[in-house]
């Protein structure tokens, strides 16, 4: 008991250390702030397009995983789709079909992107 009233500064401040280390774990680790790709774009550092999983066919109008998938490049955007022959009838007329869907930008701006909400912090 006696070494307890002699160290209690000690354990005051380990058990305030476990208490920031403890809190700070549970914003995320680096005093609330995200620093990855939904959290911070850098058009200089991060100029490769983002590319969705999934995205819309603009001729059958399907859900198309763009993994692998065929794709075209018409106005500075990219379109995927289900098969080769929706890419040959889109490029035999791509103004037609590219105002069905917006494509892929190139920019590195996903159009669909949801608007990036402000977390906790500054």
């Amino acid at each position: 008991m006696d070494s307890i009233t002699q160290n209690w500064p000690w354990i005051l401040i380990a058990l305030a250390a476990g208490a920031f280390f403890f809190l700070r774990s549970r914003r995320g680790g680096h005093g609330g702030h995200r620093h990855d790709a939904e959290g911070e774009r850098d058009g200089a550092a991060n100029s490769a397009p983002v590319v969705p999983d999934a995205t819309i066919d603009p001729v059958s109008g399907a859900a198309v995983r763009t993994a692998g998938a065929p794709n075209a490049f018409y106005r500075g955007r990219i379109y995927y789709f289900a098969s080769k022959e929706n890419r040959d009838r889109f490029e035999a007329s791509a103004e037609e079909f590219a105002s069905k869907t917006p494509g892929v930008a190139t920019d590195g701006s996903a159009p669909s992107e949801r608007p990036r909400r402000r977390r906790s912090g500054c």
